[in-house]
């Protein structure tokens, strides 16, 4: 219960409207998902609610999308990505949120012109913008492109060295983009050897499961340990990886944040004319999630160390 309450965990479901998404959790925090930047005015008004923001996921692009929003591009497209998420940082300022958090690339290809270095310097450049209100960049993986990798995340995560900052930059680690990056490149490994890889440089959790890669990205967002309807499952938990990737996570990578469920509700059908869902985003089911399934594995795994 201690490292519960500590900890505290957060939901997403579908946007709350096309602006932001609001996490609650019950460490007395909130995260912001901004799908795109609110006017001023409001960002002001949510202020005014002396909330505490622990984090705010910053707008991202998407792979059909005019490339700015792409830490990873070169040239132009790394100019206008930069300039982009400088605004974001600046306009969310009143919020003072204790981490901004932004998507490693946006393109789905390999061979773009992408690269780490890109990355690094972008993100250089963003901490510097950050530590103007002082938060730390957070930059979360994605499960294809530069930064994919744990490896290659935390060597572009020593962009600190690129210069003197007041707060160091930090990885945002999902759990489903790692499962599908590894499923897909690096099959035998696991999101917990992702995570050790990363270390203590994790400073935001995205928790969520799929089915990995089959041809296909399928990024499900499904509860830990979801065995549902129409072939879906938990492929982190048919492995039984959670209560060891828990463990990790607190004992060897030190993190205290806010422990946040990503979930997206799945419709499965219809019954008398009405949908039917399952694999539900809402506070209670995410707390009976934790307690019946992600805490006890984390006991069990931590008993038989």
């Amino acid at each position: 219960q201690q490292i519960r309450d500590r900890m505290g965990f957060a939901c997403a479901g579908r946007p709350l409207n096309q602006h932001r998404i609001v996490l609650l959790n019950t460490a007395g925090n909130v995260q912001l998902f901004f799908i795109r930047l609110l006017r001023q005015q409001n960002i002001d008004a949510l202020a005014a609610n002396g909330c505490k923001v622990w984090c705010i996921h910053l707008p991202y692009g998407s792979t059909t999308a005019a490339r700015n929003r792409d830490l990873c591009a070169a040239g132009a497209d790394r100019a206008a990505s930069v300039a982009f998420f400088t605004r974001a940082i600046r306009a969310v300022a009143p919020l003072k949120p204790k981490n901004v958090l932004v998507h490693c690339n946006q393109t789905l290809a390999f061979g773009d012109g992408s690269s780490a270095a890109s990355l690094a310097l972008s993100l250089h450049e963003l901490q510097t913008v950050a530590d103007e209100i002082g938060a730390h960049v957070c930059v979360e993986n994605m499960s294809y492109g530069v930064g994919a990798d744990a490896a290659v995340l935390a060597a572009a995560d020593e962009a600190n060295a690129l210069g003197s900052h007041r707060y160091e930059v930090r990885i945002a680690f999902d759990t489903g983009h790692a499962n599908l990056y590894l499923t897909r490149e690096q099959p035998g490994k696991t999101v917990v050897d992702w995570l050790r890889t990363a270390g203590a440089r994790i400073g935001q959790l995205h928790i969520h499961g799929n089915r990995g890669w089959n041809g296909r990205i399928n990024d499900d967002h499904l509860m830990p340990g979801y065995a549902g309807r129409l072939g879906y499952a938990d492929a982190i938990g048919r492995a039984g990886l959670w209560g060891e990737f828990y463990h990790t996570l607190l004992a060897e990578c030190r993190y205290r944040g806010p422990f946040t469920y990503e979930i997206s509700t799945r419709t499965f059908g219809t019954v008398a004319g009405e949908e039917r869902s399952d694999n539900v985003s809402a506070p209670w089911t995410i707390a009976h999630n934790y307690d019946t399934y992600l805490y006890p594995a984390f006991r069990e795994y931590a008993n038989r160390k």
